[in-house]
Formats: C-alpha cells, sequence, structure tokens
C-alpha cells in the first residue's frame, strides 16, 4: 500500500454504499433507457453488455493496482469527480451511441474504486476482524445496489434522464464528504485486520488454494450470468406484458434475495468450504438463467430469479 487509509472504516462503507447504488440504478437500467429512449433492439442491448463487461475486466485488471500506486484514498477523490463529468454528459448526449459509451466509460473509470474500497475496509483502523469487515462490506454494496436497481423502477417512469443525473448527484456528495478536514485517528483503535486472526488462516494451504480458485470462477460466472440476463432484461419483461418499471421491480427480486444470501452466508458456517454447495451454485445459475427465459409463468420467473440470487451470493462466497 502506498499510503495510509485517512478515512473511518464506516465512511469506506459509505462510499462502497453509494457508489452502488448509483451504479446499479445507471448500468443495470441503462438497458430500459438504450431501448426506450434511443430504439435500442435486444440484440443491441446484449452488444452494450458484451462491450460493458469487456470493459470490466479490462478496468480490473488494469485498475486493480491502482490503489497500491496512488494510494487507495486517492482513487476514491479523483474517480467520483470523472463519474460526475461522465453521468451529465450522457444525460446532455443525444448521439444513437450514447447508451454504449457512456455505460461503457461509467464502468471503465467506476471498476477500479472496487479493489481500492475493500482494500481500505481492511485497513482502516478498526477492532473489527478481517471476516467480519469483508462480510459486513458485502452486505452493504449487495443491499445498496438491490436498492439502487428497485428505485430506478420508478425514476425511470418519473423521467428517464434522471437515471444518470440523480447518481451524478449522489457521487458529487460523496465526493464532497471526503473533502472535510479530518481528525487523526484514535490510536486506541486496532489498525489493519491482516494484523488479526481468522479461522482461515489455519486451515490447510491446498483447501484455501481449491476454494481460492473455485471463488474465481464462480465470480466470473456468476457476473457474466447475471450482467447477460440483465441485458435482455427488457424482453423478459415484454414477454410477461410488464411495462419498464414493472420488469425492473421484477428483476430486483435477483439482487434483493443476494443480499440476504450475502448476510446468511456471513452469519452462517455451515456451507463453509463444502465443494457440493459451490458445484451447485454453479450449476443453478445457467439453468435458472434458461428457465427464466422461457418460462410463461411470472410466479415461476420471480422464483427462479431469487433462486438465482441465492446462487450468485453462493459462488462469490465460495
Amino acid at each position: 500500500m502506498s499510503a495510509p487509509t485517512r478515512y473511518a472504516l464506516t465512511d469506506y462503507y459509505l462510499a462502497g454504499a453509494v457508489n452502488s447504488l448509483c451504479a446499479t440504478l445507471f448500468t443495470y437500467c441503462s438497458f430500459f433507457w438504450a431501448k426506450g429512449s434511443y430504439g435500442y433492439s435486444d440484440e443491441w442491448n446484449l452488444r452494450m453488455g458484451a462491450i460493458q463487461g469487456v470493459a470490466a475486466v479490462l478496468a480490473a485488471f488494469f485498475g486493480g493496482r491502482l490503489g497500491d500506486r496512488l494510494g487507495f484514498d486517492r482513487v476514491l477523490r479523483t474517480v467520483l469527480p470523472l463519474l460526475v463529468v461522465i453521468l451529465l454528459a450522457g444525460a446532455w448526449s443525444r448521439w444513437f451511441w450514447t447508451p454504449v459509451v457512456f455505460t461503457t466509460l461509467y464502468i471503465a473509470v467506476l471498476v477500479p474504486v472496487w479493489p481500492a474500497l475493500e482494500a481500505s475496509v481492511l485497513h482502516a483502523p478498526s477492532t473489527l476482524s478481517m471476516p467480519m469487515r469483508l462480510g459486513l462490506y458485502n452486505i452493504v454494496w449487495s443491499s445498496t445496489g438491490a436498492v439502487g436497481f428497485l428505485i430506478s423502477g420508478w425514476i425511470y417512469r418519473w423521467q428517464p434522464a434522471a437515471i444518470l443525473w440523480i447518481p451524478a448527484a449522489l457521487h458529487a456528495l460523496l465526493w464532497l464528504w471526503l473533502q472535510r478536514p479530518l481528525r487523526p485517528a484514535d490510536a486506541g483503535l486496532a489498525g489493519s485486520a491482516m494484523d488479526l486472526p481468522h479461522a482461515g488462516s489455519t486451515l490447510p494451504a491446498v483447501v484455501r488454494k481449491r476454494f481460492l480458485l473455485t471463488a474465481l470462477i464462480g465470480n466470473a460466472v456468476s457476473y457474466f450470468i447475471i450482467n447477460g440476463f440483465l441485458a435482455l432484461a427488457p424482453h423478459v419483461g415484454e414477454r410477461l406484458h410488464l411495462g419498464p418499471s414493472q420488469a425492473i421491480w421484477l428483476t430486483c427480486t435477483l439482487l434483493i434475495t443476494r443480499a440476504f444470501a450475502f448476510a446468511l452466508f456471513w452469519r452462517w458456517e455451515g456451507w463453509h468450504y463444502r465443494m457440493g454447495w459451490a458445484q451447485a451454485a454453479l450449476w443453478l445459475a445457467p439453468g435458472c438463467v434458461a428457465g427464466i427465459f422461457f418460462s410463461p409463468s411470472l410466479p415461476l420467473v420471480a422464483a427462479l430469479m431469487g433462486v438465482l440470487g441465492v446462487a450468485a451470493g453462493l459462488t462469490y462466497y465460495g
């Protein structure tokens, strides 16, 4: 780490909450915005989703080391104004390629914030252990992300362009909050969570390595399945004769159950280091997506989204 963290642990949780809320409000709703305001077809939405995915992978690869080079806090304070500019420019533009260009730019700039934020959560002064910090962090970003997509249904119905300038305003407010004068850190608090013992460090190295590989595969599969599904969420809504807002609220079932899964798997250790659970989740996810696309029943689609959310939560924790 090139520079110590200078904010309290709660500040990093707040930053994770605001950024997650804004990201889902804009990027997840962008497929409905592209279809409704720019006439994008399902094929164009899939292209946009694929481009977003490539941007996210490249940004994660090249941006993961930015925190070490520049300092975690500097990455956060630098990225926020850029996100505001991208969102406001996207709200102003009327070019056909606007959704593709500005969602891709937004994702490419935002993604490097996440590893910096997670590292900051681990290094900020606190007596909380590593599992406690990461568990709370996962619950914070996943629950606020679900809220962001949920309220985007009302916002989109009110004013489609508001899915850009409302996140811009929230990012700007967070940036202003981070500019405030800070008090010296409390010397009585423990430092980095890396210095505190946790149960995972006592496991055999071969077990940790196996589950690390499973988690990496599971996270990648979960990301591509969920984001690929979201690109076609407007199509699913149309097939079930739902308006854009109703389709968004239905899709929120997935994000809400994923947040509950994070909370469950954080507090309940019975699942931990069971390969069968991780394999079941990896098999369940694509099956759920297939059922969602082909089922004519709204209750069944909602139930499958709930199962997909739990599977996504498990693959993330695997």
